[in-house]
């Protein structure tokens, strides 16, 4: 009984990601169908969605995040209330996950630079993607979903249900770590996107078991996103070789990210658990 019980949780594992992709396609395959009735003379609805896709990734992004957010309440929190976020962070916390962004994100950029010399025909597809579906376009709903829908949904399906899903199946945090990471990088759905979402999700799950909060899970990923959405066009726009940009991030992503990582190791004396957002399950 204990085997087939664990075999059980192993299986319930990818459960958050497979709901995840099957929302996402029911979303997309309703609203073309909506766009086809709308204008049946127009031979391709999907020209349509692509148009408009700012609009349907909130839809989608929406929906996903009160499913989830309900699945997590009614499993980990219903008669909890939130730590406010003041007793979870302090100031010295805040500037180390603002270095932690930046130190990721330096280390991002210089993978993708790698990746468009090492594997041009991915990379090529990656930008393809991004520019059909508007995600490089510097709007206010693009910014809406990027900083904040993105790192409430996805916080929620992988560092809350999943990792916690993971942790009770596995005995270690750090495999439990990786597997979340793994499904939260499959579900961007392309190599480039889906191989840095991977690292991200290793740093993004130590940081929430560092808090024991979500919260800094959130933080952690809004801060990414804005520094790969605003951040990024800031860099981009600077007059230097792009041989100075890459060795400029080097130098100060490896030493920064490193010691983010050393003193998150070394914190001490951690809030206390707010059960609402740690995955406790509830008596």
């Amino acid at each position: 009984m204990k085997i087939l019980k664990k075999i059980g949780q192993i299986l319930l594992c990818p459960l958050p990601l497979l709901l995840t992709l099957l929302l996402q396609v029911v979303v997309v395959f309703v609203s073309m169908l909506a766009l086809a009735f709308r204008d049946p003379w127009n031979a391709d609805p999907y020209a349509l969605f692509m148009e408009q896709y700012d609009i349907f990734m909130l839809l989608i992004q929406g929906i996903t995040f009160l499913i989830f957010f309900l699945w997590y309440f009614l499993a980990y929190g219903r008669k909890q209330s939130l730590t406010p976020l003041y007793r979870l962070f302090g100031g010295k916390d805040l500037g180390i996950f603002l270095l932690f962004s930046i130190g990721i994100y330096f280390l991002t950029a210089i993978y993708m630079g790698l990746s468009s010399v090492v594997t041009p025909d991915l990379m090529e597809e990656y930008q393809t993607m991004v520019e059909e579906s508007g995600l490089g376009d510097l709007t206010i709903l693009s910014t809406i979903s990027t900083l904040l829908m993105a790192p409430l949904s996805e916080e929620i399906i992988f560092r809350g249900i999943t990792l916690n899903l993971s942790k009770k199946a596995f005995r270690y945090f750090w495999l439990a770590n990786i597997i979340q990471a793994l499904f939260f990088g499959i579900a961007h759905m392309n190599w480039i996107q889906g191989s840095y979402a991977f690292l991200l999700g290793l740093c993004l799950g130590y940081v929430c078991e560092v808090y024991h909060s979500l919260f800094a899970g959130m933080l952690l990923h809004l801060l990414f996103n804005f520094m790969g959405t605003y951040g990024a066009s800031l860099i981009s726009s600077l007059p230097f070789p792009d041989l100075v940009y890459y060795l400029f991030m080097l130098v100060v992503g490896v030493p920064v990210t490193i010691f983010c990582l050393f003193w998150l190791r070394k914190k001490k004396n951690p809030p206390p658990r707010p059960a609402y957002w740690t995955g406790e399950p509830m008596d």
